[in-house]
């Protein structure tokens, strides 16, 4: 079977998959679980480093083994209808990259999800200066350099921006997160 020019190969999908979790002492045990994990999306490395971050966050605040937060992905993953979907059709890739990215944004506040929401303001795969995005929350909550600077970094934890500079001042979102944005925006 031909591989899709969108995937990696499985061994590949598991090492993104369990970035950061290869110290925890169960990972040998997950790796089965982590196999299933990476087809089930499609071995689709966009889905597979959002899960991966919501993988480290089950682990690292709720103390879960690696089979634990697997077990927990795959169920957040079945509570939102991911059954199976084909890498090859956009239409599949941006519902199923919804539902990662929903899976990720329950690790963030109320507040922190607006403010995840309004970034929608911005074009994908472009640099944005901090100075850029804390105008624009500025304008709709009390926020300052700092706290501009935690979200960003919380976001970014999560895989939900591509790219989290402080030294430089900058962040960039993906062409998935984006596609996201505009499509799923509650505000």
């Amino acid at each position: 079977m031909k591989k899709s020019l969108w995937t990696v190969e499985p061994s590949e999908a598991r090492s993104i998959l369990g970035k950061g979790l290869e110290g925890e002492p169960d990972f040998p045990d997950a790796i089965h679980d982590l196999d299933y994990l990476a087809s089930r999306l499609g071995e689709w490395p966009p889905l597979l480093d959002l899960v991966n971050a919501f993988l480290r966050k089950s682990v690292e605040f709720e103390y879960r083994t690696v089979q634990g937060a697997i077990l927990r992905a795959n169920r957040a993953l079945d509570k939102r209808g991911l059954v199976y979907f084909d890498v090859n059709r956009i239409e599949d890739r941006n519902e199923t990259a919804a539902k990662a990215i929903e899976i990720c944004l329950e690790w963030l506040s109320p507040e922190e999800r607006e403010r995840f929401y309004e970034l929608a303001a911005f074009p994908a795969d472009t640099e944005i200066t901090l100075d850029q995005i804390n105008q624009l929350w500025s304008g709709t909550c009390e926020i300052d350099g700092s706290g501009t600077i935690a979200i960003c970094r919380k976001l970014h934890d999560l895989s939900l921006l591509l790219k989290f500079d402080k030294a430089t001042g900058i962040i960039q979102i993906s062409e998935v997160i984006r596609e996201y944005l505009k499509n799923s925006n509650p505000l």
